[in-house]
């Protein structure tokens, strides 16, 4: 029988190989995410160490869009990608999957790792030479995601923020005020407020794969 997957296994390793994500350079706090990084989470894609999973329901349970967690990527739908916001998600869940890889839990908070994995995408969006009319003709979401729309000090307006001055600059270190802002921005976002997540809030200890 046919991986049910299979498609959406090739485009998310085509997303992370491709040149805006292999960009990716930064730290920020405990985290260092680095493009080669992408690739091995795409070279583990590749062998079936990282599994997908289409399950809609669990992530209604966990009040999420997608999620990655010990191994296995679950997203609501296998159409994942066509839309600038799809790849958006597949990017900050593959940073999730970057610090399994690393083993970042000592150190570390769950505020932070949802930082690191927000400002990954806000520097895609500076590599694809992100405007409002990209966006506009990617996804029709432009209204989420132009930063003349953003409201000031939300997850997303800061995360772009950030990546406006570290882009462009291979293992730029976010500056301490910057990724305490990002990390408040995160707590304060009615998601994460759901969620519990709190400045000193742990961050998940993955099992498996790694």
């Amino acid at each position: 029988m046919a991986d049910p997957t299979g498609n959406l296994r090739i485009q998310l390793m085509a997303l992370l190989l491709s040149r805006p994500v292999q960009q990716i350079n930064f730290r920020l706090g405990a985290y260092s995410v680095r493009g080669s990084d992408y690739s091995q989470i795409a070279m583990a894609l590749f062998r079936g160490k990282i599994n997908i999973e289409i399950n809609p329901a669990k992530l209604q349970g966990l009040k999420a869009g997608a999620s990655y967690a010990d191994g296995t990527f679950t997203f609501p739908s296998a159409n994942m990608g066509a839309k600038l916001w799809d790849r958006l998600v597949i990017v900050h869940e593959s940073t999730h999957a970057i610090a399994h890889m690393h083993k970042i839990f000592c150190g570390s908070t769950d505020g932070e790792d949802e930082a690191a994995a927000y400002v990954a995408d806000a520097l895609y969006c500076t590599y694809i030479g992100f405007s409002a009319t990209l966006s506009a003709d990617l996804s029709g979401e432009d209204n989420l995601l132009d930063p003349d729309k953003m409201v000031k000090n939300d997850v997303l307006w800061t995360a772009m923020t950030i990546a406006l001055k570290i882009k462009d600059t291979p293992g730029a270190v976010v500056p301490v005020q910057d990724a305490f802002a990002m990390r408040m921005a995160v707590t304060k976002n009615p998601t994460y407020v759901n969620m519990g997540v709190t400045l000193g809030t742990l961050p998940v200890v993955h099992k498996g794969v790694w």
